[in-house]
């Protein structure tokens, strides 16, 4: 129970005639008697409070034992020190050895002011005013000796070359301690001074200049179109708030709230960017769900300063991009897709998430608190996460505002766990990114599939191409391959760099170009999906999408290019994909380079059917002319990348079917493997390296070399496409996946069709799959009697040979055997026809009719 004495202390807070009424950055003078009532009637609160207070006795005591000694443990410049004035303190340009545990040691004190601050609004317990007052004057009267480095396009004051870090770790803290001791710097104001050694007055007039040179710096310094204003925005917000003059207080909140400058963007510019974004911030989710959080923080901000507020309905698109990462995990709910600089692992922003239900209900906004509520409770029910359980202190280059922890967040959250059924389809369209996925009803996550094709320009992206990766098993195995340290050899001329990412390279020469720090593409266009994006499918086991792109970078790709990849699930527990990949060069003498990465140990290539090992050869200089090219930091890389292959060995004209087998142990010791069938072809070459480790990937495969496989086509692929049958499996298990190529007669060189067949002799089931490049495009096929005109198709087969499904993605017309499927004159459609029982059973959004033999059945839908 909480102490008695503790209630009666809190009392309350008068304003005094003149003063500027404070606190009102965190939360307004007028919040305390509710805050404290919150505490007392809620025993989580009343346990996170004590162990709050606990936290700082240390510090506290330190401090009052010694408070010149205790002062004397930041990082002053003592030999630069006048007589009788503070020392100023030192300048960083180093954020590792002793400088950063320097820097740590500063954000200890300023975290252990603001918590004091804090303590001493809510308790008015003298000795906590004390110790925040003495490091507010420590850092004030150590700043003031130091220039500014506004010269600097990111200048900061004691990190010179800095600001966007200093305005998180040193410059956001400051005025939060001001704010909440504001009353008792008044009233009283001594502080203990280390240039005369004694007590003196605060120095009041030097914090206003602190807090208005550090809003000038996140104002005049930086760059924007970028995550920096938004990470230099509370800054900017605290240092405005703590000026006292209203008029000057006003024309800095106007950087934030209204006005854009060359260094440092507004809410507007901010909302509208993420309105051209389709609602969400343009950078890979580890940038982009800090931003949305960052912008959370400053939109519950404002609603504490001004209950009158409206920010939110202005700019809802902030909060509502903050739970994305999540709704774009991969099915084990652990890892998200990865693409540029991201992360694979899924680190929730709880906090963010807190405050995101806090400031749905300070405006009343159910549909927003049943979302968040849903999400914090899945956190609490499924991440282990326990609210209101005070965190071991941390630093870096973060604002520090655990105390809201206290002052904001909901004391209880009433909701169930969220269930969140995702959609089939989704898409990042700024990344070019469409994402497909199929949750077993098993619902156990290593029978789900998933996948995405995508690519962009953006900041913080790669240069990718058409990028895919594939989830099956519990694992991404076709992964990225990730991103190593900034500025390294390896992160800028492979990780960066189409070698690194599963896609087609054209003849040597596919490279980014322009744009972010030169490695701008164009943006990868779905032209269509089965289902589109949100949309119910038309078959809980086959969806497909067909997407394309210019890879025009550069002067020695000119290529144009598509991908159709499809997901076909054969059980509750098993299922494949298909990848099937366009490319043609504007180019004389082309060839293209399909690229797979998959995580494990092993690769082995086999001839099908015979099952017979694949000669290799050392070919060490296949890819390493790369390696001869410039290199620019940031400007001028070493494309494509390849040159980081190591034991290159191929099969030169290898025209038959090939499966290559990759190997790995999933996390719980299960032998995986993704077994890749590859029809065979002329002018075909195959070749397996190991490439860099996949850094992003669950270890130890983040720190081993990665299985590779490369095949070359010389001449044009897009009459000849890459077909790829990507099969997850358990590695002990025998595959019993077979897959051939059926030629389209003299129906069009562009049509494509393989015949996959699945299970021993007496149980065996055949799908016949169709991909043309279009929806005009035809396929006809004796041998199968199919004839179909549409973009795609697969004719599903019982072990008896009898028809048994029909599954259509954007199609005109169908045909096989003695039984038609067809669209309306002139209209493309996509349906699923189960035609296993007496009566078909049909899934379409469009009108159809189906002719067997002689009889017909005319569809039509219900809405």
């Amino acid at each position: 129970m909480m102490n008695r004495s503790l209630t009666i202390a809190l009392g309350c807070l008068l304003p005094i005639v003149g003063w500027t009424q404070r606190p009102m950055i965190w939360v307004r003078a007028d919040e305390r008697a509710q805050i404290i009532e919150r505490i007392e009637q809620h025993q989580n609160l009343r346990t996170y409070y004590c162990d709050f207070k606990k936290r700082v006795g240390e510090e506290l005591d330190r401090h009052e034992s010694d408070p010149a000694a205790y002062l004397r443990e930041l990082p002053f410049d003592f030999a630069a020190r006048e007589t009788g004035k503070m020392a100023p303190l030192k300048t960083f340009n180093s954020f590792s050895g002793e400088e950063n545990a320097q820097q740590d040691q500063m954000q200890l004190r300023l975290h252990a002011a603001i918590d004091c601050a804090v303590l001493y609004w809510l308790t008015r317990e003298v000795r906590y005013a004390r110790y925040a007052a003495d490091i507010l004057h420590a850092f004030i009267g150590g700043l003031l000796p130091v220039e500014p480095s506004f010269a600097n396009s990111n200048g900061g004051w004691i990190y010179p070359n800095d600001h966007l870090r200093e305005a998180r770790e040193i410059g956001a803290q400051l005025p939060l301690i001001y704010d909440f001791i504001y009353d008792y710097l008044l009233e009283d104001g001594t502080v203990f001074d280390l240039g005369t050694g004694g007590e003196v007055k605060f120095n009041q007039e030097g914090a206003q200049t602190v807090f208005r040179t550090y809003a000038r710096l996140a104002v005049e310094q930086g760059i924007i179109d970028c995550n920096w204003p938004i990470l230099e925005m509370p800054s900017l917000l605290h240092n405005a708030l703590a000026l006292d003059d209203p008029v000057e207080r006003e024309h800095y909140l106007q950087y934030v709230t209204r006005e854009s400058t060359d260094h440092q963007d507004a809410l507007p510019k901010i909302g509208a960017f993420y309105a051209r974004h389709g609602g969400t911030w343009p950078e890979s989710f580890n940038y982009a769900q800090h931003v949305s959080q960052n912008l959370t923080y400053v939109l519950t901000l404002f609603k504490h300063h001004d209950p009158s507020s409206r920010l939110l309905d202005q700019y809802p698109s902030f909060v509502a991009a903050l739970p994305q990462a999540r709704y774009f995990t991969y099915p084990d709910g652990e890892q998200t897709i990865l693409f540029g600089d991201g992360h694979r692992p899924y680190h929730p922003l709880r906090d963010g998430l807190e405050m995101a239900y806090h400031l749905a209900s300070q405006y009343q906004r159910s549909d927003l608190q049943k979302e968040f509520a849903a999400l914090l409770m899945s956190e609490v029910e499924n991440g282990g996460y326990a609210r209101f359980e005070l965190p071991r202190r941390s630093f870096g280059a973060s604002i520090y505002r655990e105390p809201v922890t206290l002052l904001w967040y909901e004391p209880e959250v009433n909701a169930p766990a969220g269930e969140y059924p995702l959609p089939v389809t989704d898409e990042l369209p700024f990344a070019g990114i469409t994402l497909q996925r199929n949750v077993s009803p098993t619902g156990d996550p290593r029978d789900a599939l998933m996948y995405f094709v995508g690519g962009a320009a953006f900041v913080h992206g790669h240069a990718s191409g058409m990028n895919m990766e594939v989830y099956g098993k519990g694992e991404v195995l076709g992964a990225k391959s990730g991103r190593s340290s900034y500025r390294s050899d390896v992160h800028e001329n492979y990780y960066r760099l189409f070698a690194s990412h599963n896609t087609v390279v054209v003849n040597g020469g596919s490279r980014g170009e322009g744009d972010w720090v030169n490695l701008g593409t164009e943006t990868v266009k779905r032209e269509v999906a089965e289902p589109a994006p949100g949309a119910a499918p038309v078959s809980t086991r086959h969806a497909f999408s067909t997407n394309s792109f210019l890879d025009t970078r550069g002067d020695e790709a000119e290529a144009r290019q598509q991908r159709t990849v499809a997901m076909v699930r054969t059980s509750d527990t098993t299922g494949y994909y298909v990848d099937i990949y366009r490319s043609v060069s504007e180019l004389p003498d082309q060839y293209h380079d399909y690229i797979y990465h998959n995580i494990g140990e092993q690769l082995a290539l086999h001839s099908a059917p015979a099952n017979a090992t694949l000669p290799l050869t050392d070919t060490p200089e296949r890819y390493a002319a790369s390696a001869g090219q410039p290199w620019t930091n940031n400007r001028a890389f070493r494309n494509p990348g390849w040159h980081f292959f190591d034991e290159v060995r191929t099969a030169a004209a290898f025209p038959e079917d090939v499966v290559a087998s990759f190997t790995t142990a999933a996390p719980d010791g299960t032998a995986v493997s993704m077994r890749v069938h590859l029809p065979g072809g002329e002018g075909r070459s195959y070749t397996t390296v190991m490439a860099p480790p996949s850094t992003e990937s669950p270890a130890p495969y983040n720190n081993l070399p990665t299985p590779t496989l490369v095949v070359r086509k010389e001449g044009e692929a897009w009459d000849e496409p890459f077909i790829a049958v990507l099969e997850p499996g358990e590695a002990e298990v025998d595959s019993k996946l077979t897959v051939r190529r059926i030629g389209a007669g003299d129906a069009g060189a562009a049509s494509c069709g393989i015949a996959v067949q699945r299970g021993s002799a007496a149980t065996r089931q055949t799908q016949y799959i169709l991909s043309l490049d279009g929806p005009d495009g035809h396929f006809v096929n004796a041998e199968t009697d199919l004839d179909f005109r549409g973009r795609f198709a697969i004719v599903e087969l019982d072990h008896d040979g009898q028809l048994k499904g029909i599954y259509i993605g954007q199609g005109q017309a169908l045909t096989f055997r003695n039984t038609t499927v067809s669209f309306a004159a002139g209209v493309t459609g996509s349906a699923y026809i189960d035609v296993s029982a007496s009566v078909p059973v049909i899934q379409s959004a469009s009108p159809l009719r189906i002719t067997t033999g002689g009889s017909t059945t005319d569809y039509q839908p219900e809405n």
